[in-house]
């Protein structure tokens, strides 16, 4: 199996996501992969599915490690419970200051008064990009000089969520135990190898969106969110 991607790559890929959750999609996406046989195969690099499995069984034995599994389980939410943090306190200070402007009369739109739940780094960043571009076009309703400083702090927690400070997590990671490495190297691999069959088998059925859309990660992510969140108001 040829990978472009260096060792540090896909260390750093691998520690997003929890094992457990990488296995079930793996048996998902793998019976998808069964059921389409030779014309899916046909489109995949040769013995691409076979080699898939043996990227799975390397992480089933990683995850018969306790040791591992914990750090696994660990690994997988520190970066984004520092990155989701940095972004809390901005987004009820903004909240708060759109509905102190609503009640007086200004036409706040609700996405600036609301705050939508978040579990997950790129569910934040969706969200805060969203609200940073809605108070940067509706500055003029809401009162206070530092509406301008608002608007640049929100741009550069923006930056700082998609990075997620990726220079220090990466030291992190080359600082980790080697056998740990390998773990988060091997789930690193085994989600591009996911993501390879799926697409994959959107394209074998680009006709037919219907039975492209089977083709999907929403096993792995189901865990990332809900997916209508439930409006969350700042505490007055």
């Amino acid at each position: 199996m040829k990978i472009d991607l260096t060792r540090d790559q896909l260390v750093e890929l691998g520690s997003r996501y929890r094992s457990g959750y990488l296995m079930e999609q793996y048996g998902y996406t793998n019976g998808l992969a069964a059921a389409e046989g030779a014309p899916l195969v046909a489109v995949l690099a040769a013995n691409f599915l076979a080699e898939t499995k043996a990227v799975a069984d390397k992480v089933v034995v990683f995850m018969n490690d306790k040791t591992l599994l914990e750090s696994d389980a660990r690994d997988a939410t520190q970066a984004q419970n520092k990155a989701l943090q940095q972004t809390k306190v901005w987004r009820r200070k903004v909240a708060l200051r759109a509905m102190s402007a609503r009640r007086l009369g200004a036409g706040v739109p609700d996405e600036l008064c609301l705050m939508t739940q978040a579990k997950t780094v790129p569910a934040m960043a969706i969200q805060m990009d969203a609200m940073v571009k809605l108070l940067e076009t509706h500055a003029a309703l809401l009162a206070g000089p530092d509406i301008k400083q608002l608007v640049t702090d929100g741009k550069a927690l923006l930056a700082t969520l998609k990075t997620v400070d990726a220079d220090q997590e990466l030291k992190r990671l080359k600082s980790l135990p080697d056998k740990v490495q390998d773990f988060y190297e091997a789930k690193g691999t085994l989600y591009l190898c996911l993501k390879t069959i799926n697409d994959a088998g959107q394209s074998l059925h680009a006709d037919q969106p219907e039975l492209a859309h089977r083709f999907n990660l929403k096993i792995m992510h189901r865990h990332a969110g809900a997916n209508k969140p439930a409006p969350e108001t700042p505490k007055t």
